[in-house]
């Protein structure tokens, strides 16, 4: 038995000025596949529309995780970043992470979520933001600790033995 090969892909929709109407799965299908039809023609399109599949459009995040056959992943690829129209709204799709598996890509997608949370807290400027902020940090990782707090930590633990409580 032959194992079907995919890689699932998660894309960030990034506008460029403000968004007009609605953008559907069906916008964001037909936009790849044109751009695939401009560079690599009827063998693209033809490779491609049998395997490509969106499996998540997340349209109050603007996170799209798409799936496509790992032998037609080169033509989306490069297809990607020549998509400057969506929906009739000038908008790009920005590749953050190519993995083979969703997992992988919940994962990564956690990994920037946070990433931005740490950004957010580094900028607060209320006590409340920052509080905020924090109670966010720790819902989603566990621990409200920056990440240079943890780096520190990490590194005075494996120095001198763990902090006494």
């Amino acid at each position: 038995m032959v194992k079907f090969k995919t890689r699932y892909l998660l894309l960030e929709l990034v506008f460029d000025t403000e968004r007009r109407g609605t953008i559907t799965e069906s916008d964001i299908y037909n936009a790849i596949l044109n751009q695939v039809q401009n560079l690599h023609g009827d063998l693209g399109v033809g490779t491609v529309r049998s395997t490509i599949v969106l499996k998540v459009v997340d349209v109050a995040t603007n996170i799209i995780v798409l799936r496509v056959g790992a032998e037609s992943a080169d033509y989306v690829t490069s297809a990607i970043p020549f998509v400057v129209c969506i929906g009739g709204s000038g908008a790009v799709l920005m590749t953050h992470f190519i993995g083979s598996s969703i997992r992988s890509c919940e994962k990564r997608l956690l990994e920037l979520n946070r990433d931005a949370l740490h950004a957010k807290l580094a900028s607060a400027k209320t006590l409340q933001e920052k509080r905020f902020i924090q109670e966010a940090i720790c819902a989603t990782t566990g621990n409200s600790a920056s990440k240079e707090q943890q780096r520190a930590n990490l590194c005075l633990s494996a120095m001198f033995g763990p902090k006494d409580a």
